[in-house]
């Protein structure tokens, strides 16, 4: 449910194919794996939280308040003094949903969307990390998995993965009904450039009983979206 609700708001989609761990817990929006700078000059990672407002239980409104929550120590700037910017002095509290021992920010803004509100803390956040570390990223294009439903997204996003790696001449002479799910990950393919390749970064979980797929390998692959119905 959580990436197929993602898949339908562009705010949110665009948070998830810029390559954040993302995901909806409740009526929360969550990013994970958020790099930042402790008090004692560590870098480490922490979680990113913002009251999710879908007015009709699918799509987002504008957010309707400029508060986050994190998960993890205080962040600092780069000399280990916490950020002051958007701190609040409501104490620790839990969320619910697995969101426990939660801070509160308030960075005070008008945000269009949910797009603009999260990148605009992430950029606080992560950007006193990166004076520390240039290569460190909250953009980590994590695996995640790809839900079984009725309009069976994860055939057309398999399509799509497979139809990238093919070169241009080989794929009209193949059928996509051709392609089952064990034979797109065993079997190697011909690449634009030639090459023979194995798709290894397409897996199935049999304990979640999901496929798995890498969006960074996705998007390589010029795979914008799991949002598609046909090929």
């Amino acid at each position: 449910m959580s990436q197929r609700l993602i898949g339908l708001n562009p705010d949110l989609e665009q948070l998830r194919n810029a390559g954040y761990d993302l995901a909806i817990h409740g009526g929360f929006l969550v990013i994970q794996g958020v790099p930042y700078v402790t008090s004692q000059g560590v870098i480490e990672r922490g979680t990113l939280i913002s009251p999710l407002a879908l007015g009709d239980g699918e799509h987002t409104d504008k957010p309707n308040t400029h508060v986050c929550y994190w998960m993890g120590e205080h962040p600092c700037h780069s000399d280990g003094q916490p950020i002051r910017g958007f701190e609040n002095q409501s104490p620790r509290h839990d969320l619910g949903e697995g969101l426990t021992n939660v801070l509160t920010f308030s960075a005070k803004a008008d945000y269009r969307d949910y797009h603009h509100k999260m990148t605009t803390y992430l950029g606080r956040i992560v950007g006193e990390a990166q004076r520390l570390d240039p290569t460190v990223t909250a953009q980590t294009y994590p695996v995640f998995a790809i839900e079984d439903e009725a309009e069976s997204v994860f055939k057309y996003a398999l399509a799509w993965a497979v139809r990238g790696l093919l070169s241009s001449t080989l794929w009209p002479r193949l059928k996509f009904e051709k392609f089952t799910c064990s034979m797109a990950i065993a079997s190697p393919v011909t690449t634009p450039s030639g090459r023979r390749e194995r798709p290894h970064w397409i897996s199935y979980a049999p304990s979640r009983k999901k496929w798995l797929i890498s969006l960074r390998c996705m998007r390589r692959c010029g795979v914008a979206s799991t949002r598609m119905t046909n090929i």
